[in-house]
């Protein structure tokens, strides 16, 4: 799911070009903070970042609809300003995933309103809702919620606790969580380790590679 950063990081530069620059990176920064303040961890932080803003996208691209939406095709109401349907998109959200951070959400969705005009904004803000609203339906199922239980086997060459924390493994099971892109989750993914019977090991410590 490493990808989800990368489409999150794509998606941003990408709007800086068709809502207002200020708006696409300041609801980043507010997402970002969320993430720290909540301490939520990478896989799940990627998974966050994504659904903002392809939130984001989908509700500005449906205005003048020049690029491919990802699942909102519907056009959006005539006179939408394209800022707010962005920040109302991100507000939900966020607000959605984070609620102990509803406040703080609420208090960035108003600086971003106060740089609009008042011309549509409530038509505005429910069509950024509505698409916010979708995207959270299509992931509401991901897989993202299931707990995998995982037992380290203590075997050589399989994963085990590391110092200082020792802590468990985390998410053993986002593997399973269905990809923003690709159609199957192992579509691009890697070999694993070569195993410890192979040359492989040998081979390498003989090349002077720990």
């Amino acid at each position: 799911m490493g990808h989800t950063r990368w489409l999150a990081f794509f998606l941003t530069l990408a709007m800086a070009h068709v809502a207002s620059a200020d708006v696409v990176f300041d609801w980043n920064r507010v997402a970002l903070d969320a993430i720290r303040v909540a301490r939520v961890s990478p896989p799940r932080a990627s998974r966050l970042l994504a659904s903002v803003h392809v939130a984001g996208f989908d509700a500005v691209n449906a205005v003048r609809q020049r690029y491919e939406s990802y699942p909102v095709a519907t056009e959006a109401p005539r006179g939408v300003d394209r800022d707010v349907a962005y920040a109302a998109a991100a507000h939900r959200v966020l607000a959605a995933e984070l609620p102990a951070q509803a406040t703080a959400f609420d208090t960035a969705l108003e600086h971003s309103l106060e740089r609009s005009g008042r011309r549509r904004r409530e038509t505005s803000l429910v069509w950024g809702r509505e698409v916010a609203h979708a995207i959270l339906g299509l992931r509401a199922d991901d897989g993202s919620t299931i707990v995998a239980p995982y037992t380290p086997s203590g075997e050589p060459g399989g994963w085990m606790p590391t110092p200082p924390a020792f802590a468990p493994a985390l998410l053993p099971g986002w593997r399973a969580v269905m990809p923003w892109c690709l159609a199957q989750a192992d579509a691009l993914r890697a070999p694993g380790p070569p195993t410890l019977a192979s040359d492989a090991p040998a081979s390498l410590l003989g090349s002077g590679c720990a």
